[in-house]
């Protein structure tokens, strides 16, 4: 093995409106530059977070057909599980 790359993953209550019931979600961590050599974004449309914006986020396709907006606003409540 000649790289490794570590992310931080959660699971998530997602808020999204349209929705009457809330969504599980899985929020997944992206390297502060772009310069993952694993497991990178292809932007389909749109750009990165700002570096220090913790109101951004990028959307999988799936989600952003679900939120029927190219830019929502989506509330999470992050589950932690074993008190970490």
């Amino acid at each position: 093995m000649r790289t490794v790359e570590t992310r931080v993953v959660h699971t998530a209550v997602l808020d999204i409106e349209g929705y009457e019931e809330p969504v599980i979600g899985r929020l997944v961590s992206v390297p502060e530059r772009h310069e993952s050599q694993l497991n990178r974004l292809a932007l389909r449309q749109g750009r990165y977070p700002r570096l220090g914006a913790p109101d951004e986020a990028v959307l999988t396709e799936p989600s952003r057909r679900h939120t029927g907006s190219k830019s929502a606003t989506v509330e999470a409540i992050i589950i932690v599980a074993g008190g970490c």
